[in-house]
């Protein structure tokens, strides 16, 4: 009896295990069977990704035909619609105009976002008006694209006149809509002056603008008018401009760059940067310039940063520095940041003379000439001035000064701290302004600083004012000291 309760147990231990490996081996063959479905080889990927947007552009259409005939579109479609071309979805669809009419009522009121051809701008604005519907008032972001030739921009103020913001891939040489609302307006392609002008008088409270014409030979075109948009707080411009000195006279400005891929000519640039630069003496607080499509080389004395009493950071790239004593000095008393990136030059002393509570110095991929110790010289200059704390100095893939650091015994690394605190980084440090396109040089605006720095003297200490009244005395002579009297006894 008992030999027959232990089969029995037996034969009921393999049973459950019989089962529960067939519900292991099915799991893994529905497993096996979910991957072998999603995967695809890599031209089926590409072929899909070919045919997606003809794919979706055909769903879309689709569901608007043979969809309910009342106005509650999915949201998810409406989303949808916001990704493509609709112009192409409605003209011409074979749509019934009732049909066509609740979904342009839904677009009315709940499309954020549209995506045109300029030649279909006209087109889009017929089928509205010809089935009696509202203008697309909810639409906030507006993209136009290349396509066929088209002049009709300035349609836009009629069929989407609440618009924020206006992007346009293509050229434009007719009349610019009037937008009173539109924030940011960004323009890639040729741009004909007049055009320039009505988008400035037509779009008062503009923040954000971005033209970009790659055209060769570049057009120069007048910005004058530009003072019209008095909200303007970012501008991204070209490089070659008339009356550049219309830009400064935005008080609300906070950013420009100015770009250029065509290689600088000294005059034409040198005197943009100079206008800008001279006018925006106090308020400008950060500069970045891309040296990439410089055909000689940079003398940072040029570009009369000394005079900024606001500037506290200096970003350069790709340029070949050069040193001359017999210039002015290349930054303002106040730089506090340096940094450097793919540049070519000597040695810090003049940066270092400059500006001697300067901070940090970023040196990223630099090369320095064969005979010059940089290090050893900053570390000799830095010795002679009055500082309050050391210069932090990285170092980044940049050889021969980490060679010359490495050749420091590390007694030598620790004496030289209280002036030079330098640190060596691993490969793989993001450098500054990494994404900022070549051939850019980019200014950062602030509060005006257009006065001395407040010094916290004792007060036995003679004020500033002070000081710029013996100076005017010395200047007109009245404070020189006067002869004695003849016949004075010693």
């Amino acid at each position: 009896m008992a030999t027959l309760e232990s089969a029995r147990e037996t034969q009921c231990g393999f049973g459950i295990l019989a089962i529960s490996f067939s519900t292991t081996f099915w799991n893994i063959v529905k497993g096996a069977g979910k991957y072998l479905n999603k995967m695809k080889t890599r031209s089926q990927v590409v072929h899909k990704q070919l045919q997606a947007p003809e794919d979706f552009n055909e769903r879309v259409r689709n569901y608007l035909i043979n969809g309910p005939n009342r106005s509650e579109i999915c949201d998810k479609v409406v989303v949808a619609m916001g990704q493509v071309n609709i112009a192409a979805l409605l003209i011409d669809s074979g749509i019934e105009d009732e049909k066509l009419r609740n979904i342009l009522h839904v677009l009315a009121q709940r499309l954020k976002c549209l995506r045109l051809q300029l030649a279909d701008i006209p087109k889009l604005l017929d089928l509205c008006r010809r089935i009696g519907a509202s203008e697309l008032t909810a639409v906030r972001a507006l993209m136009v694209l290349a396509g066929e030739n088209g002049s009709q921009l300035e349609l836009l103020g009629s069929l989407t006149p609440a618009v924020e913001v206006l992007k346009v891939f293509c050229s434009i040489d007719g009349h610019f809509p009037r937008l009173k609302k539109v924030r940011l307006v960004h323009l890639i392609g040729h741009v004909a002056q007049k055009t320039l002008e009505e988008l400035f008088r037509n779009c008062p409270s503009l923040r954000n603008f971005e033209l970009k014409d790659d055209s060769s030979p570049p057009h120069n075109l007048d910005i004058q008018s530009i003072f019209q948009c008095s909200h303007l707080e970012v501008a991204r411009l070209p490089l070659l401009l008339k009356n550049p000195i219309a830009l400064c006279k935005l008080s609300s400005l906070k950013f420009l760059s100015l770009h250029s891929e065509v290689h600088w000519q000294r005059n034409d640039w040198l005197l943009t940067v100079q206008q800008i630069i001279y006018a925006k003496q106090y308020e400008l607080e950060g500069i970045c310039f891309d040296g990439t499509y410089l055909r000689f080389p940079l003398n940072l004395s040029v570009l009369m940063l000394a005079r900024c009493t606001a500037l506290t950071e200096v970003r350069l790239s790709h340029c070949e520095l050069e040193e001359d004593s017999n210039q002015p000095l290349p930054l303002p008393f106040g730089c506090q940041r340096l940094r450097l990136r793919h540049c070519t030059l000597g040695t810090f002393n003049l940066f270092l003379e400059s500006c001697p509570v300067l901070q940090q110095i970023d040196v990223f991929n630099c090369k320095f000439l064969k005979r010059a110790k940089a290090l050893s010289q900053a570390l000799a200059k830095r010795k002679t001035q009055p500082i309050l704390r050391p210069v932090f100095i990285k170092l980044s893939e940049s050889p021969k000064l980490e060679l010359e650091y490495k050749k420091w015994s590390p007694e030598e690394q620790l004496a030289a701290k209280p002036w030079l605190d330098i640190e060596v980084l691993k490969k793989g440090y993001v450098p500054f302004s990494a994404d900022m396109p070549l051939g850019t040089i980019a200014f950062r605006f602030g509060q005006a600083i257009n006065s001395l720095p407040a010094f916290m003297f004792e007060p036995s200490y003679p004020s500033s004012e002070d000081f710029k009244k013996e100076l005017e005395e010395l200047e007109s002579g009245t404070y020189l000291p006067r002869a004695p009297p003849a016949g004075a006894s010693n």
